[in-house]
């Protein structure tokens, strides 16, 4: 068994001493030589490459940034005494839409979709909208953040359709938004 090594390590370096001389450089001359009064030397240069191998190591992490889901109905309201709460006079309008934004800082592809929880119906008929008008936000791929650039980012948009019957109101939560991110489209 010592031999067979033996003669396998002997064959190995035989085939590295033939790689060596096979990237060698006559630095100022040939093969033949120069003589020694028009020797001026010179220089020789070699490149060095490296190769790294082996599987990455894949990581998540990605950003779910809410603009503030708050959102203001504007019209005038009247106090009835006989319900005890200011009522709506006419038709108003809701605050413009919110943004939410994504951010995959991953080196794979994301999947996101968003929904609303049920809303509180207390105040009127009053819903969630994304994008404006849909009920829920499908899977959506956000690509993989490329090496030495920004994380790639995707956005939707929450807003709200319906009136409320009650005139006056302060930040009352009526519903939230869930965002779901998965490694596969749903």
């Amino acid at each position: 068994m010592k031999r067979i090594l033996s003669v396998f390590l002997a064959a190995l370096m035989l085939a590295g001493l033939c790689a060596i001389s096979a990237a060698a450089d006559f630095v100022g001359g040939g093969a033949d030589g120069v003589e020694a009064g028009s020797y001026n030397g010179g220089t020789a240069e070699g490149d060095v490459t490296i190769t790294v191998t082996g599987d990455p190591v894949h990581k998540y992490a990605v950003d779910v940034e809410f603009e503030t889901l708050s959102f203001t109905y504007s019209t005038g309201s009247t106090w009835n005494p006989t319900t005890h709460q200011y009522e709506v006079n006419g038709t108003g309008t809701w605050s413009d839409p919110k943004t939410v934004s994504i951010y995959n800082h991953s080196d794979l592809s994301v999947w996101y979709s968003a929904e609303a929880s049920e809303e509180v119906t207390s105040y009127g008929e009053i819903s969630v909208k994304f994008n404006g008008g849909a009920d829920a936000v499908e899977s959506t791929e956000v690509t993989r953040c490329e090496v030495g650039q920004d994380p790639t980012a995707a956005t939707f948009t929450v807003g709200l359709e319906g009136s409320p019957t009650v005139g006056q109101l302060t930040d009352v939560v009526i519903s939230t938004v869930t965002v779901t991110i998965s490694k596969t489209a749903a």
